[in-house]
């Protein structure tokens, strides 16, 4: 990898830059619309909370399509009740009328009829940007997707994307590899690309060595997006906060090294503040 490669991941846009923050007037004057598909948490931290509440910290008209209600506590995920498929269409369906969905992150997707349902919906409406963060267990413990599920989302959701952002453990799921060091992160990360033909975000929060350093595959090219000092541990629903905010910043800026790195910052600095 190239020193230039390095230092392009090392920028961190502050939040409060036009390009980032929304106070411009976007798209002919009307406000940017961002839809979430993802399930509910019940602790409030993580999943349709957090990404409702990212996109209007962040200025977007928020909507959502609730994929399954989930009981969560510190212990973990305690239970999970998926929805009807019926209705989850019907969600996708009625957030796209009206004024367009500009983005569109989607977290939890628990089982392959769940699956097939949101690749029926966005493929009807095809909103510019698509996030994809491939949800398969919660972070405190607890399955969030039924077993093989990472097959559904590689091949009726990964066409659809144009960003995946897995973290160390689903990227390995995704892969059936180890995920190891910073070297085995940026082959792995490569690869993912390459078998989605999208790019990719990977998540090293959770990297045995240089912990917080991500790994931005685009266009076949790596860039490192170094860990913040300064973000204080890790957190439940940082992984959900991250991916809506990212999904808001590349209508923006559709930089996608640019738009990381705005998101794991603003992430970073709303932590701080809680």
């Amino acid at each position: 990898m190239s020193s230039e490669q390095v230092a392009l991941g090392a920028r961190s846009p502050p939040e409060e830059q036009d390009a980032m923050s929304g106070s411009a007037e976007l798209h002919a004057g009307r406000g940017l619309k961002a839809l979430t598909i993802a399930g509910s948490d019940s602790s409030a931290g993580a999943g349709i909370q957090a990404d409702l509440a990212t996109f209007r910290r962040l200025g977007a008209k928020p909507s959502c399509c609730v994929t399954a209600v989930t009981a969560q506590d510190e212990r973990g995920v305690q239970a999970v009740f998926p929805l009807p498929i019926q209705i989850i269409e019907a969600q996708i369906d009625a957030a796209f009328h009206g004024q367009p969905v500009d983005c569109c992150k989607i977290g939890m997707v628990w089982s392959a009829d769940i699956v097939e349902a949101v690749a029926r919906g966005l493929t009807r409406h095809r909103p510019p940007v698509i996030v994809l963060d491939p949800v398969l267990a919660a972070s405190r413990g607890g399955a969030l997707a039924q077993e093989g599920l990472e097959c559904i989302l590689a091949a009726r959701l990964f066409p659809l994307c144009h960003v995946i952002i897995p973290n160390i453990s689903e990227a390995e799921t995704i892969l059936g590899c180890s995920i190891l060091d910073l070297s085995q992160a940026q082959a792995s990360a490569a690869e993912l690309a390459q078998r989605a033909g999208c790019d990719v975000v990977l998540k090293g929060g959770h990297l045995p060595s240089n912990p917080g350093t991500d790994v931005i595959c685009h266009r076949g090219e790596i860039t490192l997006l170094p860990p913040d000092p300064s973000f204080p541990g890790h957190f439940h629903g940082t992984g959900c906060i991250f991916s809506s905010a990212l999904a808001v910043f590349l209508v923006r800026n559709p930089d996608l090294v640019a738009a990381s790195s705005a998101a794991k910052s603003l992430l970073s600095k709303w932590k701080q503040q809680e």
